[in-house]
């Protein structure tokens, strides 16, 4: 409650003890973090490039303070018959995370970390049609060079230090 921008996650590794005395009481419980950091709230968004005509740049920030690259979840949703889809991070010596030949209109979803890639189609395989170059932000603001029509979701949580 003294810091409302960090998020701990925690499972309880003891039993629960109960302690009443007519209708009030406490309980005492011991609990275990998953991580040795805290973690930002959060942060989820959209970017539409439906209309993108050749490239455009988008800035995304990494918040995180204790580890040098962050790996987001991704979903990428070709739009208008789009088959090629291609992210470079300008601020990471322009690594390029790319697919190549997907189905018209497929959606991909990307664990970037986890390194696991689902398509809506279940016919297709997307692994094959990707670059294999996992998809990462360094420290610090990242200009994001995007190249293809799509619709780009995705979800980050920084783990910072406590």
């Amino acid at each position: 409650s003294d810091d409302l921008g960090k998020i701990y996650y925690a499972m309880c590794v003891s039993p629960v003890n109960l302690h009443l005395l007519n209708t009030k009481g406490y309980i005492e419980v011991t609990f275990r973090t998953n991580s040795p950091f805290a973690w930002t709230t959060p942060i989820a968004d959209t970017i539409n490039l439906s209309d993108n005509t050749s490239t455009r740049i988008i800035e995304l920030e990494n918040r995180s303070n204790v580890l040098k690259y962050y790996y987001p979840q991704l979903e990428i949703e070709l739009v208008n018959n789009e088959t090629n889809v291609s992210l470079r991070n300008l601020s990471d010596g322009g690594r390029v995370f790319s697919f190549e030949q997907l189905l018209p209109n497929e959606i991909v979803s990307v664990d970037n970390k986890n390194k696991l890639i689902l398509s809506n189609n279940p016919l297709s395989n997307p692994f094959k049609k990707f670059n294999r170059n996992w998809f990462r932000l360094v420290k610090g603001i990242n200009r994001i060079e995007i190249t293809g029509q799509c619709i780009i979701r995705y979800r980050m949580q920084f783990p910072i230090a406590q």
